[in-house]
C-alpha cells in the first residue's frame, strides 16, 4: 500500500483574483471560517493544502473532488465524502498533503526543527510515554510530530495527545496501533505520517503556486 505525499514551499502572496477563485470554491461555512483568520499565511496555506490535495487526487488517477463537497470533522480534520482518507499539515512556510489508499487512514503533520521543546511536552504528555521517547531519543519535535499525525488519522484533538503512546516507528492510541513513516522533506522541518496498516510513501515536491494559479 502506498501513500502519497506531496509538498511545497509556500508562496509569500497569493493574486487576489487567485485567492477569490478557491475561496469562492469552499462550502460557505468553510469560506467564512477561512475570512476569519487573521494571517495571511494561514488563508494561504489552507488554499495550498487544498491545491496538493486536488494534485495527490489526479497523480493517483482519482478524479480530483469538488472542493464544495468536502466536510470537516469537528476536530477540524477536511473529509473527502466518499473518497479516500487525507490529511493536510502546514507550517513554517512549508505546506503538505498526504493520501491514502481507500479504506486506509493517514494523518501528517510537520513542524519545522526545533518547533517544540522538550519542557512544553513534559507538561502534556505522561511520564511512562516520555520515558518511552527518550530511551527511543525520539527529540521533542520528532515526538511532537508523530502525536499529532496519530490524532489526525483517529479524527482526534489535541485534547487527547496524552493518550498516544509513541515509539520511533509504531505509536497506540485508542485501542489501535499505527503504523509510524518518518519523511525527510527538507533539512529545516520534522515530519511524521501516521498509517493503521504496513506502506511506503510516494513523496514528490510541488509548486504550488502554479497549482493555486490553475485554479480548483
Amino acid at each position: 500500500m502506498q501513500i502519497l505525499l506531496h509538498h511545497a514551499a509556500l508562496p509569500r502572496s497569493l493574486d487576489a483574483a487567485v485567492e477569490a477563485r478557491w475561496r469562492a470554491a469552499l462550502p460557505a461555512a468553510r469560506r467564512e471560517r477561512l475570512g476569519r483568520l487573521r494571517q495571511a499565511e494561514d488563508r494561504l496555506a489552507t488554499l495550498a493544502g487544498l491545491a496538493l490535495l486536488l494534485d495527490c487526487a489526479r497523480a493517483a488517477g482519482r478524479v480530483p473532488p469538488a472542493l464544495g463537497a468536502l466536510a470537516w470533522l469537528a476536530s477540524g480534520k477536511p473529509v473527502w465524502t466518499d473518497g479516500p482518507d487525507f490529511s493536510i499539515s502546514h507550517a513554517a512556510g512549508r505546506v503538505g498533503c498526504a493520501l491514502a489508499p481507500p479504506g486506509m487512514r493517514v494523518g501528517l503533520d510537520l513542524e519545522g526543527c526545533g518547533a517544540a521543546r522538550a519542557a512544553q511536552l513534559r507538561r502534556v504528555l505522561p511520564a511512562d510515554e516520555w520515558a518511552r521517547a527518550c530511551e527511543s531519543r525520539l527529540d521533542a519535535t520528532a515526538l511532537w510530530v508523530a502525536t499529532e499525525a496519530v490524532l489526525k488519522a483517529a479524527g482526534s484533538t489535541i485534547a487527547a495527545a496524552a493518550a498516544v503512546a509513541v515509539s520511533a516507528d509504531h505509536a497506540v492510541f485508542a485501542g489501535v496501533r499505527w503504523r509510524l513513516l518518518r519523511p525527510t522533506l527538507t533539512a529545516s522541518h520534522v515530519a511524521a505520517v501516521a498509517v493503521d496498516r504496513e506502506s511506503t510513501l510516494d513523496i514528490a515536491s510541488r509548486d504550488v503556486e502554479a497549482l493555486l494559479a490553475a485554479g480548483p
